[in-house]
């Protein structure tokens, strides 16, 4: 599955698209310009299931005006990301911990008042917790992706 994502501005919408691009597999999501770069980011790293599988947090929104290629929405509420390692260790802990921390993405993504300083809170909280740590908490590339979304 495809997880390289480009961006491009159309009808004063910002939108993401699979590269590289398979004539009969084409689709655009359309996001806010703030959160281009995390879910581009997200997906690569594989934070996010690819697209190309429409996973439950894609939703249709209409057809583009080359009147065959769908653009789709996001639905935050279904968002699931996968943040940690849990070949690492507990599952049901680790599972515990990204759906705090995927709550706090959505109610950032949702631009929730006090809710990048509650991110921030909790993902630092758990960054010193040593089981946290066990499960990849510390990893770059999950630093990387909050960092994206609270700057």
């Amino acid at each position: 599955m495809r997880t390289e994502f480009k961006n491009v501005v159309s009808e004063d919408q910002f939108l993401i698209y699979p590269t590289p691009v398979i004539k009969e597999k084409k689709y655009l999501i359309s996001l806010e310009q703030k959160f281009v770069d995390f879910f581009c980011y997200a997906i690569k790293q594989g934070f996010l299931k690819s697209p190309d599988y429409f996973p439950s947090w894609m939703v249709k929104n209409k057809i583009h005006t080359d009147g065959r290629t769908d653009i789709y929405e996001i639905n935050y509420q279904k968002l699931e990301f996968q943040l940690l390692l849990y070949a690492e260790g507990d599952q049901e802990k680790a599972k515990t911990i990204e759906m705090l921390l995927t709550k706090k993405i959505i109610a950032c993504l949702k631009s929730e008042e006090g809710a990048t300083v509650d991110l921030i809170k909790s993902f630092e909280k758990q960054k010193k917790c040593s089981t946290c740590q066990k499960l990849g908490i510390l990893e770059e590339s999950l630093d990387k992706l909050i960092n994206s979304l609270i700057d």
